[in-house]
C-alpha cells in the first residue's frame, strides 16, 4: 500500500506543478509588463519590449537559482519596501490636501519623500531583521551596535508605516517651505533685474513659480522686442 501511494504521488507530483505553472503564467506576465512600466519612469526613452524581454528572462533565472525555503523572508522582505511606501503615500497626501497636484511631465521631483521611505525601509529593518543571509546579517549587527532589542509584540509593518507617514509629513512641509523662499527670492531677483510696474509686482505675487517662470520670460521678451524697436526708430 505503501509502495502504491509512492508511485501514485511520483506519477501527480509533475502533473500538479505543471497546472500550477500553467495557472501562473498570466500574473507573470502582468508582473513582468508592470516591472517594465515602473522600469520605463526612470527611462522613458527605453523600449518597453527590450525592458519586458529583459526583466522576463532575469527573473526566471533568479527563479531558478533562489531557494524556496526562504521565500517566507523574502516576502517579508518586500513588505519592508512597500508598507512604508504607503506610509509615504498617506503621510503626503494628508500634508497637501486642499493644495493643486502637478501630475504633468514636467512636475518637479521629490526626493525628500524618497527619504521618508527609507526611513520607514530602516524602521522596518530594525524591529525585524528576517532570515535572509547576508542582508538580514547586516541588520542585527546594526541593531547590536545601536543597543536596540525590539519586543516581540512590537509590529515592524505598523511602526514603519507610521514613522514613515511622519517623515512624510514633516519632509513635505519643509518642501512647503523651500518652494516659497525660493519663489520669494526669484520674485526680488526678477525685481531687481527688471525693470516693472507696481500693477506687475502686486500681478505677480499669487502666481506660482512655474507660471511665474514663463510669464517673466515672456515680459523679458517683450521688453527686449520693445527696446529694439526704439533704437531703430531712434536711429532713424
Amino acid at each position: 500500500m505503501t509502495r502504491c501511494s509512492a508511485d501514485v504521488g511520483r506519477a501527480v507530483r509533475p502533473r500538479a506543478f505543471l497546472v500550477l505553472t500553467v495557472r501562473e503564467v498570466d500574473q507573470s506576465f502582468a508582473n513582468v509588463y508592470s516591472t517594465a512600466v515602473s522600469v520605463q519612469n526612470l527611462a522613458p526613452r527605453a523600449d518597453r519590449r527590450v525592458l519586458s524581454a529583459a526583466i522576463g528572462a532575469l527573473t526566471t533565472v533568479l527563479a531558478l537559482a533562489t531557494n524556496i525555503d526562504s521565500y517566507a523572508d523574502f516576502l517579508l522582505l518586500i513588505g519592508s519596501v512597500f508598507v512604508p511606501l504607503l506610509g509615504v503615500g498617506v503621510g503626503d497626501a494628508i500634508a497637501r490636501r486642499g493644495l493643486p497636484q502637478d501630475l504633468s511631465p514636467k512636475a518637479p521631483s521629490r526626493p525628500l519623500m524618497l527619504l521618508a521611505w527609507v526611513i520607514g525601509l530602516c524602521v522596518y529593518q530594525l524591529v525585524n531583521p528576517g532570515g535572509l543571509t547576508g542582508w538580514s546579517d547586516g541588520w542585527r549587527w546594526l541593531q547590536q551596535l545601536l543597543g536596540l532589542t525590539p519586543p516581540s509584540w512590537l509590529s515592524a509593518s505598523l511602526l514603519s508605516f507610521v514613522c514613515a507617514a511622519a517623515a512624510a509629513i514633516a519632509l513635505a512641509s519643509v518642501e512647503r517651505a523651500v518652494a516659497k523662499v525660493t519663489a520669494t527670492v526669484t520674485t526680488i531677483r526678477h525685481i531687481l533685474w527688471m525693470p516693472a510696474t507696481v500693477c506687475d509686482i502686486h500681478r505677480i505675487r499669487g502666481l506660482n513659480p512655474v507660471v511665474y517662470w514663463s510669464q517673466a520670460a515672456r515680459a523679458r521678451k517683450e521688453h527686449r522686442r520693445h527696446g529694439a524697436e526704439s533704437d531703430r526708430i531712434a536711429g532713424r
